[in-house]
């Protein structure tokens, strides 16, 4: 329920964001150079432990946004 005060979207609040641009905003570095639209093409040639390493690296980065907006606040 986008209503509900438990969900913060960032992207009602802030606009279409990237999680890479969000990151950088807060002071990280920023995502690896794989993108979403990288996924499909690294499945096929089965190159799965680099798109696990993707998702990964997007679960962190989720996470230290997730911090430093609670952090502030949100």
């Amino acid at each position: 329920k986008p209503w509900d005060k438990k969900v913060f979207d960032t992207m009602n609040v802030f606009g279409r964001v990237s999680l890479d641009k969000a990151v950088k905003a807060i002071g990280g570095t920023g995502k690896n150079t794989m993108s979403g639209k990288d996924v499909y093409p690294m499945w096929s040639m089965g190159n799965h432990d680099m798109i696990e390493a993707y998702c990964r690296d997007d679960v962190e980065a989720t996470r230290m946004v997730h911090e430093r907006l609670l952090q502030i606040g949100f």
